[in-house]
């Protein structure tokens, strides 16, 4: 049985051209809830961030994931009020619609020029996952993979 685990990747760029790991997903199996896994997957990604040289941690939560609220406030995390989440609904892979969806955004990599400015893109994918597993006896034994 999974205890819990957390999806992250590396952002890049971040403040002065750093980088910073973004937590997709943090996920405590109920058995397992309110017993300090939360709190070792949170401490892991911590040192994963500094051991990266991230120059911070990121993630965001539904406003109605209430149990997700009171646990990060718990642990000392604070929202950030200067922050707006947007999200580009995506019909067909590689076509972006609604408000997006102007021509020049169409393009799923590579390069292109636009009143006089040369904008290059690429696509950066970096997945790696933080696990939890509980051992036959003993604590939790904490398993990452990137």
């Amino acid at each position: 049985m999974l205890a819990g685990f957390a999806s992250w990747s590396l952002l890049w760029p971040a403040v002065g051209l750093s980088r910073s790991l973004y937590l997709k997903e943090l996920y405590v199996a109920g058995a397992y809830r309110r017993g300090g896994t939360g709190r070792m997957l949170i401490d892991g990604l911590h040192r994963i961030t500094a051991e990266r040289g991230c120059s911070r941690m990121e993630w965001a939560t539904d406003d109605r994931n209430t149990g997700a609220i009171a646990f990060y406030e718990w642990i000392g995390a604070k929202p950030l009020a200067s922050k707006v989440f947007y999200r580009a609904a995506v019909e067909q892979p590689g076509i972006v619609t609604g408000p997006c969806a102007a021509s020049a955004f169409k393009r799923p990599s590579g390069s292109l020029t636009r009143r006089g400015v040369s904008l290059c893109m690429r696509a950066y994918e970096t997945r790696a996952a933080l696990s939890l597993l509980p051992l036959r006896t003993g604590p939790l034994r904490v398993r990452c993979s990137y």
